[in-house]
């Protein structure tokens, strides 16, 4: 009896397996028909790419940078001077001021 049953199970698992290698075909097949949708997506592509620039060239150039106020500037000097003071390097006030305003035009 246990050989029968054997038998019966390989007869089963076999239409299993041509099951199997019909749908890769089917997968082969839809995977051949793809470049015709790739071809369609790349005009996609380009219509997009087309819009996008258009886009960027349609908006207004950048407004100019406004200059620091005084009391950015203030503000900046005397954190200088703290670190100029916190570090021990020489200096004096008229270089805080001037390297706050290079730092903040920058």
């Amino acid at each position: 009896m246990p050989a029968k049953k054997a038998a019966k199970k390989a007869v089963e698992k076999t239409p299993a397996k041509k099951v199997t290698a019909k749908k890769t075909t089917q997968k082969t097949a839809a995977k051949k028909a793809t470049p015709a949708k790739k071809v369609a997506t790349k005009k996609a592509a380009k219509k997009t790419a087309t819009k996008a620039t258009a886009k960027k060239a349609a908006k207004p150039a950048a407004t100019p940078k406004l200059p620091p106020t005084h009391e950015q500037l203030q503000t900046q000097a005397y954190y200088n001077y703290l670190e100029r003071l916190q570090a021990g390097l020489p200096g004096s006030e008229d270089d805080d001021w001037a390297l706050a305003l290079k730092q903040l035009s920058a």
